[in-house]
């Protein structure tokens, strides 16, 4: 099950964090086109309920977000 971990990010601060994690030696400017909508103002998921009964992330963002650019690069390379 897949129920987040109730912190908010925005999209340039998961953008960055991202990009910080996955090419840290590269200096990359990211440009919006703010003629288009923005979206949903919040993304987060409600997760007090799972915590009442004990729940909390298993993982750290940091981690997942490498753990999985790296199975994406095994699995892409077994094509």
């Amino acid at each position: 099950i897949n129920i987040g971990t109730g912190k908010d990010y925005s999209i340039n601060e998961l953008t960055n964090k991202m990009l910080k994690i996955l090419i840290p030696e590269r200096k990359i400017t990211i440009l919006y086109d703010k003629s288009k909508p923005n979206g949903t103002p919040r993304k987060v998921l409600d997760v007090s309920i799972a915590k009442k009964y004990g729940w909390t992330s298993r993982y750290k963002f940091d981690d997942a977000i490498l753990n999985t650019y790296k199975k994406f690069l095994t699995q892409k390379n077994k094509k």
